[in-house]
């Protein structure tokens, strides 16, 4: 008995060990990610005076007036690590790392679904379904298979990949994680 009790504490260990490498290799990847993509990224437009106010009043932070604002596309990822109910995520879109203080208060006031909700929440069987719908009613109304190509890419772009625009409380936008302006269609403003 004491045989099967330490086989299984060592089988315990070692997928431990296995989560912990994994967590903290795609962890390192996709910091060096945001760093990569934020060196080649310019600012799309600069933060006005009601996203400012809205800003602060959301995050309780104030961005430095005028702040660059960047526009990122791209998948919605995180990468997380739970041990005996303690949790560490991070969320990346775009390969840019969000703050968890704009996750954590966008979740609860802002965007009905939470971001982990997003990441969890595209059913890969259900997207096929839906292409496979589309396909046929194209055939059916007599698009071209370009057309159709075109549908089917934009119905799976809508599904896997978003549009954010982001606001960083430093200078250091290689290392800091950024804070959420615009998510899809919602926006700080709420115009």
């Amino acid at each position: 008995m004491e045989v099967l009790y330490i086989v299984l504490m060592l089988l315990v260990l070692a997928f431990s060990i296995f989560s912990l490498i994994s967590y903290f290799s795609s962890r390192g990847s996709l910091k060096k990610r945001h760093a990569r993509v934020m060196a080649e990224l310019e600012p799309a437009r600069h933060l006005n005076a009601d996203e400012q106010d809205a800003f602060e009043r959301l995050y309780k932070k104030r961005p430095a007036s005028g702040a660059p604002v960047y526009r990122v596309e791209g998948a919605l990822e995180y990468v997380g690590l739970s041990v005996q109910g303690a949790e560490s995520k991070e969320f990346f879109i775009g390969g840019v790392r969000i703050a968890m203080a704009s996750v954590a208060r966008l979740s609860k006031k802002d965007i009905k679904l939470s971001l982990e909700q997003m990441v969890d929440g595209v059913d890969q069987e259900a997207l096929q379904k839906q292409i496979e719908q589309l396909q046929r009613a194209g055939r059916k109304r007599g698009a071209s298979e370009e057309e159709i190509g075109q549908r089917m890419a934009d119905k799976i772009k809508s599904a896997l990949f978003h549009t954010a625009e982001i606001v960083f409380l430093s200078e250091d936008i290689q290392r800091d994680p950024a804070y959420l302006v615009a998510l899809d269609d919602w926006k700080l403003t709420g115009k």
